[in-house]
């Protein structure tokens, strides 16, 4: 049960850490659309996209995890079954993994549009607008 535990603490600690990064980069484009951003930026952003899908698929199988040990617990000690099944419960209700995603995929479609719009400027000919 104190590995399930463990595991959960550092998601959470990486959860806050892709947030701390997200929230940086943010803050120091402010009000510039993705085509205008820097490139070591639009890198970060994408990295943190990526870190995000990675831990939305350990949440979910850490979720998993932790209905799993419930189970396993369920006649040894009751009570921490109890509390393990809340914990999963709590997370799924949360949609904690699908918020996850979610995180990541706002973080792919901000680049992919910023692709869009470059790759569109260039096929334009000069006078058209």
């Amino acid at each position: 049960m104190q590995q399930t535990l463990d595991r959960v603490s550092e998601l959470l600690r990486q959860q806050q850490e892709i947030s701390r990064q997200t929230a940086e980069i943010a803050r120091q484009n402010v009000g510039q659309r993705p085509e205008e951003m820097q490139p070591q930026d639009r890198q970060r952003l994408n990295q943190n996209a990526e870190q995000q899908r990675q831990l939305a698929q350990r949440t979910q199988q850490a979720t998993q995890n932790m209905q799993r040990t419930a189970e396993q617990l369920q006649q040894s000690d009751p009570q921490s079954a109890q509390a393990m099944r809340q914990a999963a419960q709590t997370a799924q209700q949360q949609q904690v993994a699908s918020r996850q995603q979610q995180a990541a995929t706002r973080h792919s479609r901000i680049n992919s549009n910023r692709r869009r719009t470059r790759s569109g400027r260039q096929s334009k000919p000069d006078g058209d607008a």
